[in-house]
């Protein structure tokens, strides 16, 4: 059996077939009317028009041939003759526009017998020009009268009414079209109307029966609260599958009122026992309350003690912190007693080391004036020499003499310099020797000076080490003391909370008790309630 849903889709995709065949018969016969109404506008239509064309231009060939018979002005035979032209090129023109929309091989032969005929009537007439040309009337009048003008002439009308008889078919053809396409109309929309009447019924009663049924079990249910009733739906469209899902509905309720009216027995049974604890908590939270309230007490006092504790903690840490900063004074007091120490140990060793500088630059003085001395007295030898040959020269060497002497008192000036200088030097070796000897000691002395002050600086700063590591360990023991009365404020704190939640208890275990009174009420309402339902 199929759903209700499948058979509506189905109602709706005939119905939808249905109108695509109407509409697709309906431009079926539009375009074909399209076609034809085309084929009229394109092709018969120009053909009529270029053939009635071609006829106007024959009657006027004719009238002007007559009229060129007639007349025995030359100007007036040219002018006939250049009408005759012009209709002549006429013809030409249409019949070559007429090649394009000639449709079938009636038509064509229809189109050569025309050009046929219009060949021999142009034929004709250059026998008619030519004898009206040279007077011959008679003639002329012979040859026009041959009748091959009018046999065009009929050659034209004939096919003319060929394109005529063209029109007449196609519109019956379009009338023929359109009473098919009326009548398949028609009888498409009596057909959807058939179908949608018969199917449409038909599904009408099977909802009508369906749903009949469904709420008459509801109205049996709702009138005797029986629920151990069931609605019927053995089908496996929406209709069958709503009972079904009706009918695991009351399976469940059923199922849940069973459960309630258990649960309504043991409610009542859970009530009785729910004020007899509720009695014994009401008796127990009393006595917490008390124990709660001598623990605060105990608290409290603890609570002033570890403050008592935490103040003289703050008072060792102000004091370990000054022992700290003072230490801190000293070691910074003994680093710079010991640079000063270092600026002035490094000062002695510079001025240790000058000193010896000068006492080498004093040897070497000292050599340069044994230098000096031993060319002075070189210098006073070669002047006694000197002298000695210039006063062997006599008069000549008197002025070398003079020159000798001086040379040699210079010499001897020299001498005595050198030597003054060299008692000079000695007594500065000597007395830089000693000074070197007690710089030496005074480094000495100044590098155990340092040595001492380094030592204590080292002392200090232990001390301070030791003082901080003191105010530091002093701070950990304030603050944990301070967390403690803290710990301790918020156990009193608890205490008082345990104490109020005590008596809350004390007041909830007796609304609880009145509570499960007011349940054990309710319990049994709740049973006589469910004792209506059958389960």
């Amino acid at each position: 059996m199929m759903k209700i849903t499948t058979r509506l889709i189905l109602a709706f995709l005939i119905g939808v077939l249905l109108v695509i065949a109407a509409g697709g018969l309906a431009v079926w016969q539009l375009s074909r009317a399209q076609i034809r109404i085309e084929g009229f506008t394109t092709d018969i239509m120009p053909s009529v028009k270029i053939l009635v064309a071609a006829k106007d231009a024959t009657a006027n060939a004719r009238v002007a041939v007559w009229k060129h018979i007639a007349t025995a002005d030359p100007a007036k035979k040219a002018e006939y003759e250049s009408q005759i032209r012009q209709s002549f090129s006429a013809i030409d023109t249409q019949l070559a526009a007429y090649e394009s929309l000639v449709s079938d091989a009636e038509d064509r032969a229809a189109l050569a017998a025309d050009k046929a005929t219009y060949a021999a009537y142009k034929q004709e007439m250059d026998h008619t020009l030519g004898a009206s040309r040279s007077g011959d009337t008679n003639a002329a009048v012979a040859f026009a009268g041959r009748g091959k003008g009018a046999a065009l002439a009929a050659s034209w009308t004939q096919h003319i009414g060929y394109n005529n008889r063209m029109a007449v078919a196609m519109k019956q053809d379009n009338d023929r079209a359109y009473a098919q396409s009326l009548w398949l109309s028609f009888g498409l929309m009596a057909l959807s109307a058939l179908l949608a009447l018969v199917w449409g019924g038909l599904l009408c009663r099977n909802i009508k029966r369906g749903l009949g049924d469904l709420a008459s079990t509801m109205e049996t249910i709702s009138s005797r609260l029986d629920f151990t009733l069931r609605a019927p739906g053995a089908g496996r469209d929406e209709i069958g599958q709503a009972s079904q899902a009706f009918n695991r509905l009351l399976e469940r309720l059923q199922s849940s009122l069973r459960t309630l009216q258990q649960g309504v027995m043991a409610v009542a049974e859970s009530s009785q026992e729910l004020q007899a604890a509720s009695r014994q908590v009401a008796q127990s939270s009393d006595t917490q309350s008390a124990s709660s309230a001598q623990m605060a007490a105990a608290v409290e006092e603890m609570t002033v003690s570890i403050n008592h504790v935490a103040t003289r903690a703050e008072e060792a840490q102000q004091l370990a912190g000054e022992s700290a900063g003072q230490a801190g004074n000293g070691q910074q007091v003994i680093g710079r007693s010991v640079a000063d120490i270092q600026a002035i140990a490094a000062t002695v060793s510079g001025a240790s080391e000058d000193i010896v500088q000068l006492e080498s630059r004093s040897q070497d003085i000292a050599s340069v004036v044994s230098v000096i001395r031993d060319v002075a007295e070189q210098t006073n030898l070669l002047a006694l020499n000197a002298a000695i040959e210039a006063a062997r020269a006599g008069e000549s060497g008197r002025g070398f003499a003079v020159v000798a002497d001086e040379v040699r008192k210079l010499a001897e000036r020299t001498a005595a310099s050198t030597q003054e200088i060299g008692a000079i030097i000695a007594a500065i070796q000597q007395v830089s020797g000693s000074v070197v000897g007690r710089m030496q000691q005074t480094v000495q002395q100044v590098e155990q000076g340092q040595e001492g002050v380094q030592s204590a600086q080292q002392s200090m700063s232990s001390l301070h080490h030791g003082a901080s590591q003191s105010a530091r360990l002093v701070t950990e023991i304030s603050d944990a003391i301070r967390e403690q009365g803290m710990a301790t404020n918020s156990i009193a704190q608890q205490v008082e909370v345990v104490a109020q939640g005590a008596e809350e208890n004390s007041c909830a275990a007796s609304q609880a008790a009145a509570l499960a009174a007011r349940l054990e009420e309710v319990a049994g309402s709740m049973r006589q309630e469910v004792s209506a339902y059958r389960v």
